[in-house]
C-alpha cells in the first residue's frame, strides 16, 4: 500500500480513512449510548448531511472539497459504524430508509432487498451515464456518490443477514470466483490506476500546467478545456491500461500485501 501512496502522492482515500479512524476511539463510545432507534435515525439524518454539504461545497467551492474533503465525507463513516452497531446488537432492527418496516425480516427478505438495492444502484448508474453523455455538466460523479450512500449501506448490511444455502442473485454474483479474485486485489488496483492513466496522458501529451481563467476569459476557458482533454488518453490504449494496473496489483497482492498481513497478523495463543 505505501508503495503506491508513495507513487499517487499524497493519496485522498489514504487520508481521508487516517482521519476517520484517528477519530474512531472517541466516537465510538458516543455512538454506543443511542438507541437502536435513534441509531436508525441517525443513519437518516447523516444520509441528508452528507447529500447537503457535499452539493452545497461542490457547487459553491469545488467537486473536490464536496467529495474528497474528509470532513465532508464523515457522516458516511458515521453512518457506516452505525449500521455495524446495530447488525451486533440487534440484527432484526436495521430499518432500510428508517420506513419502520412491519413485515417480518427473514433471510429470503434480505435476499429479494439486496436484489431491489443492487438493481437501484445499477439502474441509476445507468441514468447518470446517459446524462453526463448527453450533458457536459450533468454531475454524475457528484450525484451517485452523495445519492447512493443509504442504498449502498443497506445492501453491505443486508449481504450479512442472508442464508448461504439460499442466496440472492446478487451474492451469487459477487461470491463468483472471478469477482472474489478482484476483491483481493481491489485495493492495489485502485492505488495504481489513476497514476498509470496520469503517467500515459503524459507520454502521450507531455507536461501540463493547469491554466488558471478568470470568469467571462473565453480564450482561457478554451485553453481550460484543451487542458482537461489532454488529460484523458486514447481509447485504444485501455487494454495497455487495464493489463498494466492488474499485472501491477497482483504482484503487490502476492509479494507485498499479504507477506506483510502474514508478518503483522498476531499470534494466537
Amino acid at each position: 500500500m505505501c508503495l503506491f501512496v508513495c507513487v499517487d502522492g499524497p493519496s485522498w482515500f489514504v487520508a481521508t480513512m487516517w482521519f476517520y479512524y484517528w477519530c474512531f476511539p472517541s466516537l465510538l463510545p458516543k455512538l454506543q449510548r443511542y438507541t437502536i432507534d435513534d441509531m436508525n435515525g441517525w443513519i437518516i439524518k447523516h444520509y441528508w448531511i452528507q447529500l447537503i454539504v457535499g452539493g452545497v461545497l461542490s457547487i459553491a467551492v469545488n467537486f473536490w472539497m464536496g467529495t474528497f474533503w474528509p470532513p465532508a465525507r464523515f457522516p458516511v463513516f458515521i453512518m457506516g459504524v452505525l449500521a455495524g452497531l446495530i447488525r451486533i446488537r440487534d440484527p432484526d432492527k436495521f430499518e432500510p430508509y428508517c420506513t419502520k418496516l412491519t413485515t417480518e425480516r427473514t433471510e429470503a427478505w434480505w435476499a429479494k432487498r439486496n436484489d431491489l438495492e443492487a438493481s437501484i444502484m445499477i439502474i441509476l448508474f445507468g441514468i447518470w451515464m446517459v446524462l453526463d453523455n448527453l450533458y457536459e455538466d450533468a454531475g454524475g460523479n457528484l450525484w451517485l456518490q452523495l445519492y447512493l450512500p443509504i442504498s449502498q449501506i443497506t445492501l453491505i448490511y443486508g449481504l450479512t443477514c442472508e442464508n448461504s444455502e439460499s442466496p440472492s442473485t446478487t451474492t451469487k454474483i459477487l461470491t463468483t470466483k472471478f469477482l472474489l479474485f478482484f476483491g483481493k486485489i481491489s485495493y492495489p488496483l485502485y492505488l495504481v490506476h489513476e497514476p498509470l492513466i496520469q503517467y500515459f496522458a503524459w507520454m502521450f501529451h507531455g507536461a501540463l500546467d493547469r491554466p488558471t481563467c478568470e470568469k467571462d476569459d473565453d480564450i482561457c476557458q478554451d485553453k481550460q478545456d484543451d487542458y482537461e482533454d489532454d488529460r484523458l488518453i486514447p481509447l485504444w490504449s485501455l487494454p495497455l491500461v487495464w493489463l498494466t494496473a492488474i499485472t501491477i496489483a497482483i504482484l503487490t497482492h502476492y509479494f507485498f500485501e499479504e507477506p506483510l498481513r502474514k508478518y503483522f497478523k498476531p499470534a494466537r495463543k
